[in-house]
């Protein structure tokens, strides 16, 4: 036991300054209130110490330096989380006093060094992959407001440049962008189908915004670029429909089912039908319900029926009086009472023209020679 001589306190040797009776407290009150006084002196003295043995230092601290990896690194770590504020205000004034110095000495470093620190960011990625994408993505989520906000602003600022670089760096950008889209595909699925969930209205609303702004543009770029589209569009369905075999012949067969109970559905039906029968599709009037297509196979031109134009008329009507349109059986009747249901049902302002004029030929004309095809089956319209 060690009594100290200074301030009275006992303890241990460990407690005491090697060969003396003084504890190390009292030491390191004594060599502050001694830095206190002589910080002039000190600074003077240490400067001229480290010019003279600046090789032998250096050196030195280089073995301590990987000697105490590990501890050098926590020592470091806990200093900076414990003075966070101070350092951060510190680095500031720094930057603030000595801007353009510090822009100066980057710009010519990064000029000398092009190839080594392409390298060493290249290594470093390498090495910390996971690391570097946890934290980008920790902090690109605190600071989300922040980010956008500069990015905005650079983009204001800067759009000639960024158009410059883009027609610069044209297939970089597209070969970049495809590379990303081949490794990601699942991710990018994944974002656009939540971003869709969360912001689905707005997206439309900004998407209608672009294509009324890019209309012109978005027209031309198409007339110019319609064969690569084309076939790019050709590729990728073929692709899809190959990845996603299964799933897709599922989902049109679903899809199939339900578009075939639509309006649209029915009336694609119906010109198919009419197609199987050599017959066109050309309606005078909408589909109703409990409606039927009547196919007036009426021509001004001789032996030459129009096979396309059709009135949509009642069910009942249409069965009314037994017709024939290949021999032309009835079919004055069955046009006349047609089209005269359809005047009397129709308001004036929404008749259609070729109506009303097919009505006036069949009035005013005689009716015209109906070509009798015998090689094939007479089928009633």
């Amino acid at each position: 036991m060690k009594r100290c001589s200074k301030c009275g306190f006992e303890g241990e040797d460990e407690s005491f300054r090697k060969g003396r009776n003084i504890c190390k407290k009292c030491v390191a009150e004594y060599y502050k209130e001694y830095r206190d006084k002589n910080t002039v002196k000190l600074s003077q003295y240490n400067k001229e110490y480290r010019r003279g043995n600046k090789q032998q230092l250096s050196e030195k601290s280089k073995i301590y330096r990987e000697e105490n990896k590990e501890k050098i690194s926590e020592q470091r770590k806990s200093y900076r989380e414990e003075y966070k504020q101070q350092i951060s205000e510190r680095r500031k004034k720094h930057y603030d006093r000595y801007r353009e110095h510090i822009k100066e000495y980057g710009r010519v470093y990064r000029e000398k060094n092009k190839e080594k620190i392409v390298n060493d960011k290249k290594e470093y990625y390498e090495k910390n992959k996971e690391r570097k994408a946890n934290y980008d993505k920790e902090y690109r989520e605190k600071n989300k407001e922040r980010l956008a906000e500069q990015n905005k602003k650079y983009r204001l600022e800067n759009k000639e440049k960024i158009r410059e670089y883009k027609e610069k760096n044209k297939e970089k950008i597209r070969e970049k962008k495809k590379e990303y889209h081949e490794t990601h595909t699942e991710q990018e699925r994944e974002y656009r189908k939540k971003r869709y969930q969360e912001k689905g209205e707005y997206e439309r609303e900004l998407h209608k915004k672009w294509r009324e702004k890019h209309m012109e543009y978005d027209k031309e770029y198409r007339e110019k670029n319609r064969e690569r589209i084309n076939e790019r569009s050709l590729k990728y369905n073929k692709k899809y429909r190959e990845d996603h075999k299964e799933w897709y012949t599922e989902y049109m067969k679903v899809y199939y089912r339900k578009y075939l109970q639509t309006p649209n559905g029915k009336e694609r039906n119906r010109r198919m039908k009419s197609k199987r029968r050599k017959l066109g599709h050309a309606p005078l009037n909408s589909w109703f319900k409990g409606s039927e297509a009547h196919h007036l196979r009426y021509s001004k031109t001789p032996n030459k029926q129009d096979n396309d134009i059709t009135l949509y008329v009642p069910r009942k009507l249409h069965r009314s009086i037994p017709h024939n349109g290949t021999t032309g059986k009835n079919m004055k009747e069955i046009n006349i009472a047609c089209l005269e249901w359809y005047f009397e049902n129709t308001p004036e302002e929404e008749r259609n023209p070729k109506a009303v004029k097919l009505y006036w030929n069949y009035c005013t004309l005689p009716e015209p020679e109906w070509i009798s095809n015998k090689t094939s089956t007479p089928s009633t319209s």
